[in-house]
């Protein structure tokens, strides 16, 4: 009888560091009410800054686990996570929370 062999290739992906998408961890400050916006449609936004001293931004994307209630001033942390070959009309940035540092009853400035 004779010795039969057998050898075979499997395709296994390699991640490489282009390949990878790279999350970060980072704060952002969200103020007490959402405001009209436009993105793809009409909506009402978030307003975040980085730091306390900045003047706010519309955030026009969600933050996955965060409950937002109005009439609060947060600090939260988030990871900020690359999407890979977003939809043309979605955020190629996942929020994700990780903490409320602080939810505080907003100050009339």
């Amino acid at each position: 009888m004779g010795t039969v062999a057998m050898t075979g290739c499997v395709a296994v992906p390699v991640a490489t560091e282009e390949s990878v998408p790279e999350m970060e961890i980072v704060t952002l400050f969200v103020g007490p009410e959402r405001v009209d916006c436009v993105g793809v449609a009409p909506q009402q936004c978030l307003q975040v800054r980085s730091t306390p001293d900045e003047d706010y931004q519309l955030f026009y994307s969600d933050i996955k686990g965060f409950e937002y209630v109005p009439g609060y001033d947060y600090e939260l942390l988030v990871q900020k996570i690359p999407v890979e070959n977003p939809p043309a009309d979605a955020s190629s940035i996942e929020w994700r929370l990780i903490d409320v540092v602080s939810q505080a009853p907003a100050v009339a400035e």
